[in-house]
């Protein structure tokens, strides 16, 4: 009985080998592979032996790559980078990434949770925070919070490298985000309101920085537009 698992487990061992997925191509920012699982699709996430974490962007089909017959090209944009991404290094298969970030800005503060999922690059989100007038208080008034906001949406993040290949960290580690929530602001009362965003996001191995523009608006108010500041960690 012992030989016949142990003879099993070599065989799995041996179909895992064969079958294993890796990167295939690297140059600069473009990474690719030519050996992948047939059900690849974009959206899915998988993590080479550096730890780096990377998202399928693309599925070519039929592709002349030099081989004999065409074949599937699979095309990566980074995540999350802890090493050098290298040729030969193997892929395995990982879950979403989450991604925790708090901001802060002239009129409202939020806590973002956003997970990646199949429709890469846009991802759902989930926002709760409380609105204040940082403005009124370096005049002299006292800063007082005035509500509480909790809103739902969904964003998209682009990679700046897709545009232009560069080993500068701020191209390379960039991405240009943008995002839409919308909910309840609750006081005295509560009522509808609608928050956007717009930033610059800067990785550094699994946090990250932004900065950025961010828009709020509540029924019956104004549209309060603020500069902010975030930070955050992917995990």
């Amino acid at each position: 009985m012992r030989k016949v698992l142990v003879a099993f487990a070599i065989l799995v061992l041996a179909i895992l080998s064969v079958s294993a997925s890796t990167i295939s191509f690297v140059y600069g920012s473009s990474i690719s592979s030519i050996d992948m699982e047939s059900d690849v699709k974009v959206g899915q996430l998988y993590v080479d032996q550096a730890s780096n974490v990377l998202v399928v962007k693309s599925v070519l089909k039929n592709v002349e790559y030099g081989a004999e017959n065409p074949g599937t090209v699979v095309e990566f944009d980074k995540l999350v980078s802890r090493g050098e991404y290298s040729v030969g290094s193997e892929l395995v298969r990982r879950g979403p990434l989450f991604s925790f970030d708090v901001y802060g800005g002239l009129y409202h503060s939020l806590a973002k949770i956003s997970m990646t999922c199949p429709l890469y690059p846009l991802y759902p989100l989930v926002v709760a925070g409380a609105g204040y007038d940082l403005v009124s208080a370096f005049s002299g008034e006292p800063l007082s919070v005035r509500d509480a906001l909790v809103l739902g949406g969904i964003g998209i993040s682009f990679p700046i490298a897709r545009l232009w290949d560069s080993g500068f960290t701020l191209i390379e580690n960039g991405k240009i985000g943008a995002w839409c929530a919308a909910g309840i602001s609750a006081s005295d009362s509560v009522t509808f309101a609608f928050s956007y965003g717009f930033s610059y996001r800067h990785n550094v191995g699994p946090f990250h920085w932004e900065l950025g523009a961010m828009w709020l608006k509540r029924l019956g108010e104004k549209n309060r537009i603020s500069p902010y500041l975030g930070l955050g960690v992917d995990i």
